[in-house]
């Protein structure tokens, strides 16, 4: 399980301005964990928020540059948030890990990078798309724990961690 404890150890995103009402002690705990991005050049290691609502992966376009991931520019689609903002993003292959309770999961998969600018809350997002089909998530707001179990669809290998 993920922990999301405000501590040094687990990060906690700090509310907007105008949600304060919502939460006196200006601390919103978001399930977002530690994501491992690998491709051919390298690999890079960022915070992904985990979001059941969203229908794809996005990660910002830096991390496919860093990691020489092959893009298909002539592919490009919109993609639009809650509030109807229009993104336009182009797909990838990828490969994501995630580290959970002494397990790692690995899997190969399309995402969407999206322009820098444009992913403002969150550094990448963990969507259906690419992740979450994959997996079952219970985020449980009273223990402050995410758990992500894979499902019998889930493409890669799960380890045990070193």
């Amino acid at each position: 399980m993920f922990a999301l404890w405000a501590d040094d150890e687990v990060p906690v995103s700090r509310i907007s301005r105008h949600a304060v009402g919502r939460f006196p002690d200006g601390v919103l705990l978001r399930p977002e964990v530690p994501l491992r991005i690998i491709g051919p050049d390298g690999a890079e290691t960022l915070l992904a928020l985990v979001d059941t609502g969203a229908d794809a992966t996005v990660l910002p376009k830096w991390t496919q540059e860093a990691i020489g991931a092959a893009i298909d520019e002539t592919q490009p689609s919109i993609i639009s948030g809650i509030a109807g903002q229009e993104l336009e993003v182009v797909p990838g292959n990828v490969e994501l890990m995630l580290e959970q309770a002494g397990q790692v999961f690995r899997w190969t998969t399309r995402v969407d990078f999206a322009p820098d600018e444009g992913l403002v809350d969150a550094a990448a997002i963990l969507g259906h798309a690419g992740c979450l089909r994959y997996f079952r998530a219970s985020f449980d707001g009273y223990d402050r724990e995410l758990e992500l179990v894979p499902t019998p669809n889930f493409p890669g290998t799960v380890t045990t961690a070193k």
